[in-house]
């Protein structure tokens, strides 16, 4: 309520209604949990990955400096192990994430020239031996 009462000039009022709408939809979750509109798992997945979010970043606050575009350089690799892995699988990630790396890794210690190019090689040829990634769902 008090966060409402700051924003009110400041956000237009289009904006206002959705969020407002958006905080009595989640207010009466139990009920939209009920009417299957939000599965019980699903959500404690959010909340667990959330909170693993949060907990990474209040860790890595002090330990490395925090500015703008702090997470601008992870996300294109991030990008790439998900697509190596295959979407929404989490070995997937976890075997992406490790053939990246090592890719990464050797690319930067044999070719230091050539290392950012390496993990885009790996990617191609996995999405061209298994266009849906190494663990994901072949497309039907």
């Amino acid at each position: 309520p008090h966060s409402q009462i700051i924003a009110l000039p400041i956000i237009p009022k289009r904006v206002q209604e959705e969020l407002e709408g958006a905080s009595r939809y989640w207010s009466h979750k139990e009920r939209c949990v009920f009417c299957d509109i939000i599965h019980q798992e699903q959500l404690e997945r959010n909340q667990f990955g959330a909170a693993l979010g949060g907990l990474s970043g209040v860790i890595a606050g002090p330990i490395q400096s925090a500015y703008p575009s702090v997470g601008v350089t992870i996300l294109i690799p991030a990008l790439i192990v998900v697509v190596v892995g295959g979407l929404g699988s989490l070995k997937g990630s976890l075997v992406g994430s490790l053939i990246i790396g090592q890719a990464e890794t050797f690319g930067k210690a044999w070719l230091p020239d050539v290392s950012m190019l390496i993990i885009y090689v790996v990617m191609a040829l996995i999405v061209l031996l298994r266009p849906q990634g190494l663990f994901g769902r072949p497309l039907k």
